[in-house]
């Protein structure tokens, strides 16, 4: 009878309590028969798209050919390596032996005459050490060709020139100039001030200007003022002066005694008339005074 048990295959797997008969035997063998015949199909040999049998490659074959990668690589040939990868055998098995023969032949110390590993602190010390500091050779100047010619430095922020620059458009047409001495600034362009330098105007300068200008108007009206008051001045004096004095009218006053004088204003006494030759004048002649001012008008004397 079958067994209970089975392997992968289907094959039977008996106890001791089963009793095989020959039909069990007769059906195992057609599944070994059936699973063989399946394995042909692989028997061909192998390729890379293709499942297969492949052989090992021989250790006598790895070493002529890695003798040969070695022969290639030494000479710098990059094209006869990519030839030589291509006509390796690839039916054949490269073990962890053979592969350690062609690495052997590759990976090990370069020497000063033979190539090899090397690591990057021996390049470091036997690589030539360049100069790395900025240069320029003097004859590639933009617009001078001569040996004196500075290059021109910066960082992030700052620029450091000689203090005359001078400018130019993409044409090499020559477009302007600036120019520092420690004390003031400078420009020049082709068509300001016939070419020659201009001197730049900061808001100091605008700031002293306007204190001036500000000087300057409080002047002016200052000198209005003080000229406004001498026109007054002046044509007051001109109206209000005395031109001509005179002595206008006449009166002959009466003294009837000597309490009985009373004073006019604004009138002079011209004269005295004692008709009876006594010691107590009995008359007095007096006249207005009178002043003519510049404006033509006569005005008595008030007091």
């Amino acid at each position: 009878m079958p067994a209970q048990k089975k392997t992968t295959l289907g094959l039977n797997q008996w106890i001791g309590s089963e009793y095989p008969k020959r039909i069990d035997f007769v059906e195992d063998n057609k599944i070994i028969n059936d699973e063989l015949l399946k394995r042909v199909e692989y028997t061909d040999a192998a390729t890379e798209e293709k499942k297969g049998i492949a052989q090992i490659h021989s250790l006598d074959t790895v070493e002529n050919q890695s003798n040969e990668l070695q022969n290639i690589i030494a000479n710098n040939l990059q094209s006869q390596v990519s030839d030589f990868i291509k006509k390796l055998n690839h039916d054949e098995i490269l073990t962890v032996k053979s592969l350690v023969k062609y690495l052997s032949k590759l990976l090990k110390p370069a020497t000063e005459n033979k190539f090899g590993l090397i690591d990057f602190q021996t390049i470091k010390q036997v690589s030539p050490k360049p100069d790395l500091s900025p240069y320029m050779r003097w004859d590639k100047g933009y617009r001078n060709g001569n040996n004196s010619d500075y290059i021109i430095r910066a960082n992030a922020s700052d620029l450091w020139t000689p203090n005359f620059l001078n400018m130019y458009d993409m044409n090499g047409t020559y477009t302007g100039s600036f120019h520092t001495n420690g004390i003031r600034a400078y420009f020049k362009v082709p068509n300001r001030a016939g070419g020659g330098w201009c001197e730049i105007v900061d808001n100091h300068d605008m700031a002293a200007r306007d204190t001036r200008m500000n000087n300057m108007d409080a002047d002016r009206n200052n000198v209005r003022n003080l000229a406004q008051d001498a026109w007054n001045k002046a044509n007051d004096a001109q109206l209000n002066r005395v031109a001509n004095m005179r002595l206008a009218g006449y009166i002959n006053a009466v003294i009837r005694g000597a309490d009985q004088g009373n004073e006019r204003v604004g009138y002079v006494v011209t004269g005295v008339n004692n008709f009876n030759a006594d010691s107590v004048p009995d008359t007095i002649h007096m006249r207005c005074l009178q002043f003519q001012l510049g404006h033509g008008g006569w005005v008595t004397v008030w007091g």
